[in-house]
């Protein structure tokens, strides 16, 4: 019997942020950098979060309690920072088929959940992720996962943010050989990276609203290229031979952004680029980020 294949497009649904034991210092910086938070969660697993609702797409702080038994043990095995890339999913076991099939390791479907208070009552946020093996890809967790009650994330209230992002437009990964990674990227979810100026890209739709003029790319560039572009806000790889380098998000209004990282109670280093881009530094967890407005990078061909 043939299995009919019922997987959707691979689209980048979400980037996730380590914090360690280190999330309320987190969870503050983020917020004087005018994002609006979720309520903090607890998953079954023994990780507790915080999310960033974009419109297509979200950045998951993910961290470990002080106190508590159940503890996950591959967010201890990373530094602080941009710690994982995780794929949208409608069918996990599909995936973890094809996976094995084309010789990828991984863990089997896993299902778990976190409890969500919102106006209308607490319920409970279920997932189903599938994830790679811990040394597929040095730079972090990489994973598919599958949303059985996205209205419990995609909520209105937590969707408007004071520096008017929206939208996920990218993530960086430095590496000291960005052409094979690209590949080896690629190759987990069927796309052909393709060459551009400073490295590669894979180019994904967005997640939530199919819409062309709103692409997430994952880019691959060196550690020079890296540096020349940011300079003392680039991320410390600690060692390894590639890293999650900066995420890329866009705004509505840049004078909005401006307006709330000069007043940021928080040690923001950041500087604006020569296209207009911001980099904003946020040395507590060792993490980059970088806001457009007019986003350069989607329009090209």
């Amino acid at each position: 019997m043939i299995m009919t294949d019922v997987r959707q497009a691979t689209t980048a649904d979400h980037v996730v942020i380590n914090t360690l034991y280190d999330m309320d210092d987190a969870a503050r910086c983020l917020a004087s950098v005018g994002f609006c938070l979720t309520p903090r969660a607890h998953h079954t697993l023994g990780s507790i979060n915080h999310l960033v609702v974009l419109d297509d797409s979200y950045l998951e702080l993910v961290g470990l309690p002080r106190e508590g038994e159940a503890i996950r043990k591959e967010l201890l095995e990373y530094p602080k920072g941009i710690n994982g890339l995780v794929f949208s999913e409608n069918a996990p076991e599909q995936r973890y088929a094809d996976l094995t099939l084309r010789g990828f390791r991984a863990d089997l479907p896993q299902t778990f959940s976190r409890p969500v208070e919102c106006e209308e009552g607490r319920y409970d946020a279920l997932f189903t992720a599938v994830r790679l093996a811990r040394d597929t890809y040095p730079a972090g967790r990489v994973y598919f996962c599958q949303h059985h009650t996205p209205e419990l994330v995609w909520r209105n209230e937590w969707r408007h943010h004071d520096n008017t992002a929206y939208s996920l437009a990218g993530l960086l990964v430095v590496s000291t050989d960005p052409a094979g990674d690209a590949v080896a990227y690629g190759a987990c979810i069927n796309r052909t990276p393709e060459p551009e100026e400073t490295g590669f890209r894979i180019r994904l739709p967005a997640n939530r609203h199919l819409r062309e003029q709103y692409p997430m790319d994952i880019r691959f560039v060196s550690e020079n290229a890296y540096r020349h572009r940011y300079g003392d806000l680039g991320y410390d790889g600690s060692g390894r031979s590639s890293y999650f380098g900066a995420i890329r998000l866009r705004v509505q209004s840049m004078d909005a952004l401006l307006a709330v990282i000069e007043v940021a109670d928080s040690d923001m280093p950041h500087v604006q680029m020569a296209d207009g881009a911001l980099a904003v530094g946020i040395p507590l967890f060792n993490c980059l980020l970088e806001f457009v407005e007019v986003d350069d990078y989607a329009s090209a061909t």
